[in-house]
This record gives structure tokens, C-alpha cells and sequence, in this order.
């Protein structure tokens, strides 16, 4: 019975480990694609900061979004990023370097967004879930021939 348990818990934390893998791949495939697409650079103000209030069950914290402001071909363009920040990383009037897709202005990528920091979070909690994945495997091991 706590073979069966272990091999559970142990094949659990695979699994969260193996999501965690799939969902930093998603990311890194995502900025890979909008380095690709986003080709034309332009210097960009920050218009508006929007603060978004995220609420768990027994925690909240915010969240603050820029916009970001340029112009294509003489038309203003105001796009907001889907990259939150922390309170004051990001100011109103601030300039920051972006680049754009020729093809839809509203597609953006910022560097200083630095956006492989998810990414790597993403990976460093699946690195931790494998290791407990396997401490769960061995723990099980030893006292199952300890029994």
C-alpha cells in the first residue's frame, strides 16, 4: 500500500514537472515568434500604467500593464503589454526602445520586459518538482525494502 502511494506522489510531481516544461517551452516559442515577426524598432512612450488587481483565495496582489505609444507611418499607435511589472518599474513618459510587426503595428515585443524571466522561473519549478518527483521514487524504494 505505501508503494502505491509513493509511486502516486512520485509520478505526480512528474506530471506537474512535465506541464511546468510545456508551458516554458510555450513561452519561449512565443517571444521567439514576436523577435521574429516584431523587426521594425522604434523608440515608444508610456502612456498609462493600468494597475489590474488579481485576487486568490486567501491572497491579492496588483499587477501594472503599460501602454505603450509610437507612430507608424505618421499614425499613432498605443499598445498595451501583456507583460505585467511590478508598481515602479515602469513610469508615465518613460521612453523605451520596442520593436514592432510591420504588418500589425499592434504586435509588439520589448526587450527591457525581459520576458525569458518567465521562462526560467517556469523551468527552475519544474527542475525542483523532477528532483522531488525522484527523492519521492527512492524514499519509496528504501523503506519498501526496509518492510
Amino acid at each position: 500500500m505505501i508503494i502505491a502511494i509513493v509511486i502516486g506522489v512520485s509520478c505526480l510531481f512528474w506530471i506537474i514537472a512535465a506541464i511546468l516544461f510545456v508551458c516554458a517551452k510555450g513561452v519561449d516559442r512565443r517571444i521567439s515568434e514576436s523577435k521574429k515577426d516584431c523587426v521594425e524598432k522604434t523608440t515608444a512612450t508610456v502612456v498609462d500604467v493600468e494597475e489590474v488587481y488579481k485576487r486568490n483565495v486567501d491572497t491579492y496582489n496588483y499587477t501594472w500593464y503599460p501602454a505603450y505609444e509610437f507612430y507608424v507611418n505618421g499614425e499613432r499607435v498605443v499598445q498595451k503589454s501583456v507583460i505585467g511589472t511590478e508598481k515602479n518599474s515602469v513610469q508615465t513618459g518613460q521612453q523605451t526602445i520596442l520593436y514592432y510587426n510591420p504588418e500589425n503595428p499592434h504586435m509588439i515585443y520589448v526587450p527591457a520586459e525581459n520576458q525569458t524571466s518567465v521562462s526560467a522561473i517556469l523551468k527552475i519549478i519544474g527542475i525542483a518538482f523532477v528532483i522531488c518527483g525522484c527523492l519521492a521514487g527512492i524514499i519509496g524504494f528504501v523503506v519498501s525494502k526496509n518492510m
